[in-house]
């Protein structure tokens, strides 16, 4: 009967699956922290193919299977071994799909960040160009208005000798 599944990726727990219900409640903690501890052990020396590792603890075997693929390594713990191994190649080989699909979509979502970012930058680059331009227009009417307003006086001098 499989009792824990451990994802491990660089050396942490990214996951933890635990099926006690048939210990003691008392002794629960104790078989959880015996099963953390030997399966980051054995994560050190994790290999791609399938490997069984066995480990005795309160008088019962518990029996480890590992397997790695790429940065993540699964682990699943078995109490007794009438577990069928291809019950536990299948188990392994459907975490090891899970993390590889959610993998895929982290990447398709990184892709789509990017793309948003350049076309973030190319917005607000035209944002600015179009404040600068602004900017311009905004000096060169200030600049008619001062231009116009000298005109006026101008024509205004003129005109006071012409008057009827």
């Amino acid at each position: 009967m499989i009792i824990a599944n451990l994802v491990i990726k660089e050396n942490k727990l990214i996951k933890e699956e635990y099926f006690l219900s048939s210990f003691s409640i008392f002794t629960r903690k104790s078989i959880k922290e015996f099963i953390r501890l030997i399966s980051l052990e054995l994560n050190k020396d994790c290999t791609p193919k399938l490997t069984e590792y066995t480990h005795t603890f309160d008088s019962t075997n518990y029996y480890f299977y590992t397997k790695k693929s790429n940065d993540l390594t699964v682990i699943l713990t078995i109490k007794n071994e009438d577990t069928s191994l291809s019950e536990i190649i299948n188990k392994i080989n459907l975490e090891l799909k899970n993390f590889d699909d959610k993998n895929l979509e982290l990447d398709e979502v990184n892709k789509e960040l990017e793309e948003t970012k350049t076309i973030l930058k190319m917005t607000l680059e035209s944002v600015l160009q179009r404040g600068e331009k602004l900017d311009k227009l905004v000096e060169q009417s200030e600049e008619l208005s001062i231009q116009s307003k000298a005109l006026f006086k101008a024509a205004k001098k003129q005109n006071r000798c012409c008057k009827f």
